[in-house]
């Protein structure tokens, strides 16, 4: 079941020709303070965050309630988000599994400036993401740091040396090049969280560590969080609490 404070709505897209389903966690007691969009991973959707879709979510909603309850962060809002097996980029039409198509004008132009309208307005917004979601969190982040103020990647799913299959996640016209953004110190000072599990896949784990590096070569001291566990629902869970209070800590 979602959280109490947790509702569906959508969002129009001109883009995409339809309209885009979107969870939303709203504190009902307190005045929010910022918003987080969260992008779900390859095969899940805007569920994926919250309820899942037989109750096999994060539950990110309900982690949330708790620790505003607790007054251990700030009251935020959350929208889950749904943008297909897309890596929120724009892509040609392929058929190799993946949803192709102008995602990345369609999270750029019409998905963030909705989403800041209906329920951000005037709030700090970051973005956080797991597995492909991670990627696509870490992209717009990096490449428009003064977009964004913070953001927290699960598991994020990009490569040090990206598989042929993938190439098209990094064609120089749409950036996409996390560990290239993140060596020019687009990532700023801005309150940043990574994590992943001890099982999790090499590669995510590789690419995450590479960037973690990276970071710390311009300046910055991000130490991933390890849980136990894989690339899977249970890590990401696990996860969940830590990113909430590194990002939105109330101490």
């Amino acid at each position: 079941m979602p959280d109490a404070w947790t509702s569906s709505a959508s969002i129009t897209s001109s883009v995409l020709g339809r309209d885009m389903p979107v969870e939303v966690f709203v504190p009902q007691t307190e005045q929010p303070t910022a918003l987080l969009v969260l992008f779900h991973g390859r095969g899940g959707d805007d569920r994926q965050w919250m309820e899942g879709t037989l109750g096999d979510g994060v539950h990110i909603d309900g982690v949330a309630h708790r620790l505003i309850d607790q007054q251990l962060i700030r009251p935020i809002t959350i929208v889950s988000v749904s943008i297909d097996d897309s890596y929120g980029v724009d892509s040609a039409a392929a058929n190799d599994g993946y949803a192709h198509g102008p995602y990345g004008t369609y999270i750029d132009n019409e998905l963030i400036p909705t989403v800041v309208a209906r329920w951000g307005q005037r709030l700090p917004v970051y973005v956080g993401g797991l597995s492909m979601g991670g990627y696509v969190a870490l992209r717009l982040a990096f490449e428009q740091p003064s977009r964004f103020a913070g953001v927290g990647a699960l598991s994020p799913a990009f490569w040090v040396q990206p598989p042929a299959d993938r190439a098209w996640m990094y064609d120089p016209a749409q950036g996409g090049d996390v560990l290239a953004a993140a060596g020019v110190g687009a990532a700023g000072q801005m309150p940043m969280f990574l994590g992943y599990g001890t099982t999790d896949y090499d590669w995510v784990q590789r690419a995450t560590t590479e960037l973690a590096q990276t970071l710390a070569d311009h300046g910055r001291s991000i130490q991933p969080s390890v849980v136990s566990g894989g690339h899977e629902t249970a890590t990401w869970h696990a996860l969940a609490e830590p990113m909430l209070l590194s990002l939105f800590g109330s101490s």
